[in-house]
């Protein structure tokens, strides 16, 4: 099995920043379906995100 490689405009970031944030419990599936995304998507731009908050606190 090989890695998918996944893009994301600042737009999407923002916007999924915003949902994970705001959401009750959100879990990859839910927020997917608000954004019209596949789950496999969202884990990986959700793992995106966490790395450039831990790079932002070095």
């Amino acid at each position: 099995m090989h890695e998918l490689y996944y893009q994301a405009t600042p737009d999407e970031f923002v916007q999924l920043k915003y949902n994970v944030k705001h959401m009750n419990k959100p879990n990859n599936k839910g927020v997917a379906s608000v954004m019209g995304r596949d789950k496999d998507w969202v884990r990986c731009m959700r793992e995106k995100l966490r790395e450039a908050d831990s790079e932002a606190w070095r």
